[in-house]
């Protein structure tokens, strides 16, 4: 089989990737994995669609797509993307997706759209795929004065810390307007700040419980935490994990803390339900590397992770009501019914579906706050992408006749939007392909995995300099 994508083999990629564009890989041409027939198939390649077929599927298009004229982050008339009030309505999460980590207009659109959802819409807090502690680490480092630019390279992901498309989202914070608290999603720890969690957590504790903090078991707990944290710069401390040790205690902590009184007027590091979660997240976090680094089992890697984030966005969606939040993330993470979605194989010329068995963070966070969400995918007719694993950049594969990407290249608009939430065309309630996952073409009800799609005509790849 050949199926196309960006496929993450070595496991530390895997670990600051989109995990589970490995399910796509591991029957790609140049997989570790042997290739197998027993994908199940989702379909046929579509019929072709008649010329009548196509002309009223774009008429359709034409009419029912709203048309933003700009991605530069510094374009402040925003008269272009004043429909989104109305698409958005009261929804008070904004899920921005894309295609993979290197689609640096993506990434401009995304941060035009936050200035947007910010000044205009009231959009308040920035939820990461980065780090839950890391990430708010960095926020209070901001407020007391550290450059945007700054806190991001200690904390978020490298993959959008060091690319330069995603610098004017850091810079904000450095302005006059009130910025944006940021928050984190992901189970992993990125950057310098996590050095700093034993410490913080010590604090806690000692004033909680003084005689605790003194024990050994939180010093034995808070050695092997600080190990774990150092894995991604140190695979080596690998065999000297106990994860027993870590899952137990944290499990053990995590007890303790509920006992603790919650009081929502101190800091967010000065409260017992932000350490609960951030311990329940840290759990996680061990889990998932044992399964990746030690048991080598990608798969159920990625669905802990997933799970994981899951409960990190229900739970700050919850203890946030009263706040509007946007969450920067992979397609792959924040679609919903992701298990569907099948991706065309060249040499069958069928649709093998990427991950029977994976279920998203989308899927977790719909299930519990589905009425609060709006999620927005991204993709491209053509231009490239950068492959960061490679360290170049890579064409796109032209879309398929009859795709939502080759139908939106006929209505000719340089920037598209449809929402996927409005009243459709019946084709669009039937499986139809589109490319919003890497490099490939996929098949899916869209509708079913996320709620509006931004079409760029011209993709133009990532800058990205670690």
């Amino acid at each position: 089989m050949k199926i196309r994508s960006l496929c993450f083999q070595k496991p530390v990629l895997l670990v600051l990737s989109f995990t589970t564009l490995l399910f796509a890989c591991k029957n790609s041409d140049d997989s570790e994995e042997p290739a197998t027939d027993d994908m199940p198939v989702f379909a046929e390649a579509p019929a072709a669609i008649s010329i009548a077929e196509r002309a009223e599927r774009i008429d359709w298009l034409t009419q029912n797509t709203y048309v933003p004229r700009s991605i530069d982050p510094f374009d402040e008339d925003y008269s272009d993307l004043a429909f989104l009030k109305d698409v958005i309505g009261s929804k008070r999460v904004v899920m921005l997706g894309e295609m993979s980590h290197g689609d640096g207009s993506t990434f401009k659109a995304k941060a035009r759209l936050i200035r947007f959802l910010h000044q205009e819409m009231g959009f308040d807090m920035i939820a990461w795929e980065s780090g839950l502690y890391d990430c708010h680490k960095a926020w209070t480092k901001i407020e007391n004065g550290t450059k945007g630019m700054e806190a991001a390279r200690n904390s978020i992901n490298i993959l959008w810390s060091a690319t330069s498309e995603v610098y004017p989202v850091f810079n904000y914070w450095d302005g006059d307007v009130t910025p944006l608290e940021l928050i984190g999603f992901d189970i992993q720890f990125f950057g310098k700040y996590k050095s700093n969690f034993t410490t913080d957590l010590n604090a806690f504790l000692k004033n909680n419980d003084a005689a605790f903090a003194a024990s050994s078991g939180w010093t034995d707990l808070s050695r092997e935490l600080v190990t774990l944290f150092s894995y991604y710069d140190a695979p080596t401390v690998l065999d000297d994990i106990d994860f027993g040790l870590i899952d137990n205690g944290l499990t053990d902590l995590t007890t303790r803390l509920q006992t603790f009184t919650q009081n929502d007027e101190l800091p967010l590091l000065s409260q017992r339900d932000f350490w609960v979660q951030v311990c329940e997240s840290t759990r996680g976090y061990a889990e998932f590397t044992q399964l990746l680094a030690v048991e080598k089992d990608y798969k159920k890697a990625g669905n802990t992770r997933d799970k994981y984030m899951g409960g990190n966005l229900n739970w700050m969606i919850n203890k946030f009501s009263n706040r509007k939040i946007i969450v920067w993330g992979a397609t792959t993470h924040l679609s919903r019914n992701f298990d569907k979605v099948a991706a065309y194989d060249e040499e069958t010329d069928k649709f093998p579906i990427l991950a029977p068995d994976f279920i998203t963070m989308g899927n977790y966070t719909h299930e519990t706050n589905n009425s609060h969400i709006y999620t927005i995918g991204f993709t491209a007719y053509g231009g490239k992408l950068n492959d960061w694993t490679k360290g170049k950049a890579v064409e796109l594969i032209e879309p398929l006749d009859g795709s939502i990407e080759d139908l939106l290249g006929e209505v000719g608009n340089d920037f598209g939007f449809v929402n996927y939430r409005s009243d459709l065309a019946p084709w669009m309630s039937q499986p139809f392909v589109s490319k919003p996952y890497g490099n490939g073409n996929e098949l899916a009800i869209w509708p079913e995995v996320f709620d509006g799609l931004f079409y760029i005509k011209n993709m133009e790849p990532s800058s990205y300099n670690p």
